[in-house]
């Protein structure tokens, strides 16, 4: 069958559910802004942008242009892009198929950082990982991390780093979770999970947990033994009945969820629901949901402020940013603007990459420049930081 991005599913699902209203009580939003808006750097080059990576060591900022089969680098200090790097494979085409999908599929999706090598990896939607020298902007590297096709086709599409282990973690989209050892580039285990979506890992205690997109549970692994120890249920709304999604006889509102952001000091782990707008609360020493809030439609990608504690969460379809105060749970600010929002003829931005850095307390988000309805849009980087006043 034919490979269908993320991205298309994220859409349509944005563009059903658009009479959405935000729930939070607006009592909760406070009145001087936690954010500010700094700067918007238009990338070189990139644009239909995936996720957004940082080195906190050396203050560089990693851009994965899926679209532009690039990653843009950008400096922290100066805000300025200083290099653009080719990754992917443009002209790749999948087993079966007679020409390259679209949306494009051989681009890089996700961004992975090893901070004390100062090295940089990007996962490329056909299963191929690139590995860049931090220090020299350079492809060192370019290898085969997995071969599987998915249920929607090989859509290897997010990557997260063990810190303790060294080792990668990298979800198939709809199938499984491949572990790899960077040193000798081997797979050494494949974890089956038929609803894997998207990753986050807690540092301090190597779980990695992975989003089940249509079935509303998190998946959690050991770390240290690559193994499934648990399953956390009602993870919002489940699609429904089983398996409707591959002929679209879902009955009803889900959940949707994506994305997932880990609060490693209060042991919390904050996931996404893109249809409900939901940001649904897990505490990670129990593994149960404690608290959902419903924000706005498509919510989407989302980070953790662990200076603050606040939670940082965008809404792709609406090209805004959310603050949640995550000691409180309550909505702090809501419709940051973060690109261009949709328009009755135009899809918007559909901002999708979304990183905070705690040393500058920057907030970068990658947007993607109304790329699906203006050709050669060129994508763009919106930088926010902490507002003290």
């Amino acid at each position: 069958m034919k490979q269908i991005s993320k991205l298309t599913l994220i859409i349509l699902g944005g563009l059903a559910f658009n009479t959405l209203q935000v729930t939070a009580a607006e009592a909760d939003v406070a009145s001087v802004p936690p954010l500010k808006h700094v700067t918007t750097v238009l990338l070189p080059g990139g644009a239909e942008t995936g996720e957004v990576g940082i080195n906190t060591h050396t203050g560089k900022v990693y851009v994965a242009n899926f679209g532009k089969y690039t990653v843009s680098v950008l400096d922290g200090v100066s805000d300025k892009i200083v290099a653009t790097i080719p990754v992917g494979n443009p002209a790749y085409v999948a087993p079966g198929e007679s020409e390259p999908p679209f949306p494009p599929l051989n681009g890089p999706s996700g961004i992975a950082v090893d901070e004390l090598t100062n090295t940089v990896y990007a996962l490329n939607n056909n299963g191929y990982l690139t590995v860049i020298n931090g220090r020299t902007n350079t492809v060192t590297d370019n290898y085969a991390v997995d071969t599987n096709g998915a249920s929607f086709g090989l859509f290897t599409q997010d990557i997260v780093r063990s810190k303790q282990t060294g080792k990668l973690y990298i979800a198939n989209y709809a199938n499984q979770i491949d572990v790899v050892d960077p040193k000798t580039k081997a797979v050494l285990t494949t974890i089956p999970d038929d609803n894997a979506n998207f990753l986050a890992i807690d540092q301090r205690t190597n779980r990695i947990y992975v989003s089940n997109y249509w079935d509303a549970t998190v998946t959690v692994i050991d770390g240290k033994t690559d193994t499934v120890i648990d399953l956390i249920t009602g993870v919002g709304a489940a699609a429904t009945p089983d398996n409707c999604y591959l002929n679209n006889t879902c009955v009803g509102s889900y959940s949707g969820i994506d994305h997932l952001a880990v609060d490693e000091t209060l042991h919390r782990l904050y996931v996404t629901g893109t249809y409900d707008g939901s940001l649904i609360t897990i505490d990670t020493n129990t593994n149960k949901v404690i608290n959902t809030i419903y924000i706005g439609t498509n919510l989407f990608d989302v980070v953790v402020n662990p200076n603050n504690h606040n939670i940082y969460v965008i809404s792709d379809l609406f090209s805004t940013l959310a603050v949640v105060d995550g000691l409180t749970g309550k909505v702090i600010a809501k419709n940051i603007p973060v690109g261009n929002p949709p328009t009755p003829t135009n899809i918007g931005s559909l901002p999708q990459g979304l990183a905070f850095n705690p040393v500058n307390g920057k907030v970068y988000v990658g947007d993607s420049g109304d790329t699906y309805d203006v050709p050669n849009t060129r994508g763009e980087v919106v930088i926010l930081e902490v507002n003290n006043h």
